[in-house]
């Protein structure tokens, strides 16, 4: 039996099974995350939702899209997002990519399911890479030569 995230939100509770022991850890983590930092539980929810879209849909490198339905959802909710589209550089790799970002921190929801899997990717939420749990290592905005 699936476990439940239950949401609470503007337009009522919403319930969405949880049925990726991948996505369940993370949910753990950010609700932990949210409650350590006083951080808008409600930035913490739409991030999970789309943690579990991208993951059910199984939608890979979908950065694009991915990105900008948390932009439409954050910016509906009040929140002032930005929407970024660059290259991000992990070690002497760049790759093009698309990324939100709230109050400058990042938030990066389709490194659950990057193209490339060999690169080792984690999401990002706000600023932190849910897998080391620690200051995220990737240069968004790089620039190749």
């Amino acid at each position: 039996m699936p476990q439940l995230l239950l949401k609470k939100n503007l337009y009522g509770i919403t319930s969405i099974p949880l049925n990726n022991p991948r996505v369940l850890h993370y949910c753990r983590t950010i609700t932990d995350m949210t409650k350590m930092h006083h951080s808008q539980p409600l930035i913490a929810d739409i991030y999970i939702a789309m943690l579990h879209i991208i993951t059910e849909l199984h939608w890979e490198g979908a950065c694009h899209p991915s990105s900008s339905i948390l932009y439409v959802l954050y910016k509906e909710l009040g929140f002032n997002p930005t929407l970024k589209m660059g290259e991000v550089q992990i070690d002497h790799r760049y790759f093009d990519h698309s990324w939100v970002e709230i109050d400058g921190s990042i938030i990066d929801a389709s490194l659950i399911s990057p193209i490339n899997k060999s690169l080792g990717l984690s999401p990002i939420f706000l600023d932190i890479n849910l897998d080391t749990l620690e200051n995220n290592q990737l240069t968004y905005g790089a620039v190749s030569s």
